[in-house]
């Protein structure tokens, strides 16, 4: 069973999403699921999150749970020798307006082994 890692974004009454957290993934052997809660708006359901850039390919599955909930699988095989940045876009419909809102600057950091 993988380790899992939640993160929270909230989107105000205004549609703007705050500067979503690095996330960032220890060095193990075995897959971390994440899973992002937005508070306040809903994802995309064909696109809630859209990994970007994907350098040593640990993404192996990305899907919408609910309305409100989005996971990423990162397999962290535990074998990278520096930071390996996976980036991605949050997309998101506003509750407000029903308008699609992109969030293109969030990272997802497999972290290198320690010692």
């Amino acid at each position: 069973m993988p380790t899992q890692k939640d993160v929270e974004l909230n989107v105000d009454g205004s549609c703007h999403l705050g500067p979503p957290p690095t996330i960032s993934i220890p060095n193990q052997p075995g897959p971390v699921l994440i899973v992002w809660t937005i508070v306040g708006a809903e994802f995309d359901p064909d696109r809630g999150i859209d990994i970007t850039s994907d350098p040593d390919g640990a993404i192996s599955e990305s899907h919408l749970i609910d309305a409100h909930h989005w996971s990423v699988l990162d397999t962290n095989d535990g074998s990278n020798t520096q930071v390996i940045a996976i980036t991605y876009n949050i997309n998101y419909l506003c509750e407000e307006n029903g308008k699609l809102v992109q969030r293109t600057d969030p990272t997802i950091d497999n972290q290198p082994p320690t010692g």
